[in-house]
């Protein structure tokens, strides 16, 4: 009798966390991300095990498409276009995830010296130079995003 409850609790919770199951991705997939014009960029996450994943950008009708690994993992290469957007980007497996607001254009990191704590358009007192022209040039066809993180030491 314990087997048979055993075996009726396995197969429920084994159906149960295949309800649950959908494609996932890092979180910095997320609307309003900024991709690098003209190059090639992995798309990546997780879904169920031998599950089709299908990502749709809006800049082109092409679809890219994946299959999840044994452990759920997967990936495809997209090819992205000249500046511009915004665009979506559909993820789906067959339950749909939208990434809104996706633009398209020159991406640049920076890091490693104090001087990085700058903003565009410098501290008080200490403008950068041609950062002005710059802002006050960007206009919603030819935007400027930038984020700022929190410090963190090296280890």
């Amino acid at each position: 009798m314990n087997t048979v409850k055993i075996l009726i609790s396995t197969l429920f919770l084994a159906f149960a966390l295949q309800l649950g199951a959908r494609v996932k991705m890092p979180a910095y997939f997320s609307d309003g991300m900024v991709l690098q014009q003209n190059s090639v960029v992995s798309f990546h996450g997780t879904a169920s095990p031998g599950e089709r994943v299908v990502v749709s950008p809006g800049w082109t009708s092409q679809k890219y498409t994946a299959t999840a690994s044994s452990r759920g993992a997967w990936s495809v290469a997209v090819t992205t276009p000249s500046y511009g957007g915004p665009h979506t980007i559909t993820v789906s497996d067959g339950t749909p995830i939208t990434i809104k607001n996706v633009l398209i254009g020159e991406v640049w990191i920076c890091s490693g010296q104090s001087n990085m704590e700058m903003p565009v358009k410098g501290f008080k007192g200490q403008p950068v130079d041609g950062s002005a022209d710059l802002i006050l040039g960007a206009k919603p066809s030819v935007p400027i995003r930038t984020c700022n993180l929190q410090r963190a030491k090296a280890l």
